[in-house]
């Protein structure tokens, strides 16, 4: 079965870091928030930045040309920014699983290093302020704790547009589910009325389907 279409304003995107301009030690402590160990952290962070960066010279702990060729890969770094957040497969040493846990958290899309803490996902703020994922989490909750007992959690906030990022998912019977992420720009009033800026696919074989008489969330802007 099918969960319904949402969509959340572009902004979204500065609660998530920057993948071109966040520097290793910030991709590292956000992999470690997501459970992964502390030496294959930083080495994938320098990797990270070894693919993204213009020149052959190889961090302590990343990869260039040489290492890609002696792991049978037949295309090295990319030596230039990531254009997609799907080019992160590509980085040796990326694994599928590791992939989907750190796409969700990264971007492409902002123009500078600003996360909002208002806005960050508990992952993004265990990263920039050094806390667990647990502590993140509970920060979070609390963040979008209604102000009054009685009272309603914030609704989605107008940080500009007219981006929107959009996520469709199914879930098939046996707990399969495929899954599209994309971020389109609308321009009302063009011949072609959006752009999609970027959009991934992701396929897990351990979601399980949504229990009967699970009530659907309604699409919102």
């Amino acid at each position: 079965r099918s969960t319904p279409l949402y969509s959340s304003a572009a902004s979204d995107v500065y609660k998530r870091q920057n993948l071109n301009l966040a520097q290793a030690p910030v991709l590292a402590a956000l992999m470690v928030a997501l459970g992964v160990e502390d030496k294959q952290a930083g080495a994938l962070a320098d990797a990270i930045l070894d693919f993204r960066d213009e020149d052959d010279l190889k961090l302590l702990n990343g990869a260039e040309d040489a290492d890609y060729a002696s792991a049978g890969l037949p295309i090295g770094a990319k030596d230039a920014p990531f254009a997609a957040v799907e080019e992160l497969q590509q980085v040796l040493g990326m694994t599928p699983e590791l992939y989907r846990l750190l796409a969700p958290e990264l971007t492409v899309d902002t123009d500078n290093e600003r996360i909002e803490p208002a806005f960050a996902t508990p992952a993004v703020l265990a990263a920039i302020d050094g806390i667990s994922l647990e502590e993140a989490e509970q920060r979070v909750q609390e963040r979008d704790r209604p102000a009054l007992p009685d009272g309603q959690g914030p609704g989605p906030a107008d940080r500009g547009g007219p981006r929107y990022r959009i996520e469709v998912r199914t879930v098939g019977a046996e707990g399969h589910s495929r899954s599209m992420e994309a971020l389109a720009e609308l321009t009302p009033g063009q011949p072609i009325p959006y752009r999609v800026h970027w959009r991934r696919y992701a396929r897990s074989a351990s979601a399980a389907p949504p229990a009967d008489g699970e009530s659907e969330r309604p699409a919102r802007p």
